[in-house]
């Protein structure tokens, strides 16, 4: 399933403990591309970003669509490039770095203090290989780890794509375009590993945003107990136009 989130309120910061689990995942994320300076950065998703992840999930997404937490702990290990967070500068905090406090007797200083930006989570994406034609269900890994095995190491056919699961980005983060970049990365990662074909389901009033990204309908639905559409658009594979 794809979808673009209904509103929810921000999540709330933690407290010292939190903040220091976050520092130190940030030392070793894999940072795979950087907006224009700097507003935007895509990051591998590992572990520490699941419970993130699913509190934005939980509010975009209605109960039957919803994954556990061990779907994408799963979807990580059997496929970690297809998850990826986009990180934003977190507008409420900002860090200095240290500096040794001035002298009670030297005159004041008029060089600035360096600051380092702190990031928050804004959206994320959920994109693997799979069938085309074919609905990766809620919480199926199996399915897809199914085509892992069966098709990773044979040539990409007709039958072959790149499936978007889930696309969400931070209500509080609409309307910068934010959702670009991890579209973008989606259809790259597709192209890279020759794959001709993206295919998702769009839930209800996402239907919009994914015919602008360039999705074509093919055919309505039935998802979860709700009309739904599955969606098609050719990767832009050299020599391979749809």
């Amino acid at each position: 399933m794809a979808s673009m989130p209904i509103p929810i309120a921000a999540a709330a910061a933690s407290a010292d403990g939190h903040a220091k689990t976050r520092s130190k995942s940030a030392r070793k994320e894999k940072v795979l591309k950087v907006g224009p300076d700097g507003n935007w950065k895509l990051v591998q998703m590992t572990e520490e970003h699941v419970d993130e992840v699913i509190r934005i999930q939980q509010a975009c997404y209605e109960p039957e669509y919803r994954e556990e937490r061990q779907s994408y702990v799963d979807r990580i290990r059997v496929y970690p490039e297809g998850n990826i967070v986009l990180m934003v500068p977190d507008p409420t905090a900002t860090a200095e770095s240290p500096s040794t406090p001035p002298s009670p007797t030297s005159p004041p200083s008029s060089k600035k203090r360096k600051t380092s930006l702190k990031y928050t989570m804004a959206g994320y994406i959920l994109a693997q290989p799979f069938y085309r034609g074919a609905i990766n269900d809620v919480n199926d890994v199996k399915a897809f780890s199914k085509w892992i095995e069966d098709r990773a190491d044979l040539p990409r056919t007709e039958g072959d794509c790149i499936y978007i699961h889930e696309l969400s980005v931070h209500p509080d983060f609409r309307g910068q375009g934010l959702a670009l970049p991890l579209t973008d990365y989606s259809e790259t990662l597709a192209r890279g590993a020759n794959f001709k074909w993206l295919t998702l389901v769009a839930l209800g009033s996402a239907l919009g945003f994914w015919k602008r990204t360039g999705y074509i309908l093919e055919q309505e639905i039935v998802y979860g107990g709700h009309t739904c559409f599955y969606m098609e658009k050719p990767s832009g594979l050299e020599g391979f136009s749809g």
